[in-house]
């Protein structure tokens, strides 16, 4: 009896000690460098929709000391497919996009092996679409496209480390949509014809990721999960003016954006 209470005795211990070997550590700076790859789709209800691949590259920056600051920016680009019911259809649509965001957030370790961070903070984003100088299949003329967010970011990010090389990170975010801006270059379909320019005010926004991490001597090597989302209700009425007067009315149609894809990205 003694000599299998010694063997279960080794076995709860062999049990335990990945655990104690496991414990998480946090870094105080923390240097990202990474890339993305992601399906994107844009919509208007009952209007027109652009959708295809986005290929960009990632950076990031964390300082942790129990509070954590935290900033990252992104740029990506994307050929986009364009269709619409009333204006055709359209190929290889020029597409990039670019992000910055920062937030400040609070360290509390649940467990060993376990911290959950709430954060806070600021995001602006910008995309370009670019069809001027293209003609859809029912003879419309394409132009540019800008679109601007201001946003706040509030979420939380869980860490666990699953053993002494791996730990995973998910994170959930809802994101308040303060301010946005539409503008649509006119001008460059008729001359004497307005940059139309609609403000949005209404919208929100979610995103949800997982990231994998393997500990390296020299760099550690994490494999990014992702999706966002975005909602933006219908924008203002805006003049349409030609030779300076006002021949119509123009709005921005309510909106949704999806984003789903992943990424590698090094972390030093």
């Amino acid at each position: 009896m003694r000599v299998y209470g010694l063997l279960l005795a080794i076995t709860l211990l062999g049990g335990v000690m990945p655990m104690v070997e496991a414990a998480i550590e946090l870094d105080e700076h923390q240097f990202d460098v990474g890339t993305e790859v992601y399906y994107y789709n844009y919509e208007e209800s009952n209007f027109m929709e652009q959708d295809g691949a986005f290929f960009g590259i990632t950076s990031t920056y964390e300082y942790h000391n129990e509070w954590v600051a935290h900033l990252d920016g992104r740029l990506a680009f994307g050929s986009l497919d364009y269709t619409s019911q009333g204006t055709g259809t359209l190929s290889d649509v020029d597409n990039y996009v670019f992000e910055g965001r920062g937030w400040l957030g609070w360290d509390i370790p649940v467990s060993d092996t376990i911290v959950v961070t709430p954060f806070a903070g600021l995001g602006y984003r910008y995309l370009n679409s670019d069809s001027a100088g293209q003609v859809t299949t029912t003879g419309h003329l394409g132009y540019e496209r800008e679109s601007q967010y201001i946003y706040s970011p509030i979420g939380v990010t869980a860490k666990a480390q699953i053993d002494s090389v791996w730990s995973a990170n998910l994170t959930g975010e809802f994101d308040i949509f303060w301010d946005g801006t539409q503008q649509s270059n006119f001008s460059e379909i008729i001359g004497g014809l307005n940059d139309l320019e609609n403000d949005q005010e209404d919208g929100y926004g979610l995103r949800a990721s997982l990231d994998v991490e393997r500990k390296g001597e020299t760099f550690d090597v994490i494999i990014n999960t992702f999706v966002r989302y975005w909602n933006i209700d219908e924008s203002n009425l805006a003049p349409i003016n030609f030779m300076g007067n006002t021949v119509a009315l123009g709005f921005e149609p309510q909106n949704e954006t999806v984003e789903a894809g992943g990424g590698v990205t090094l972390r030093f």
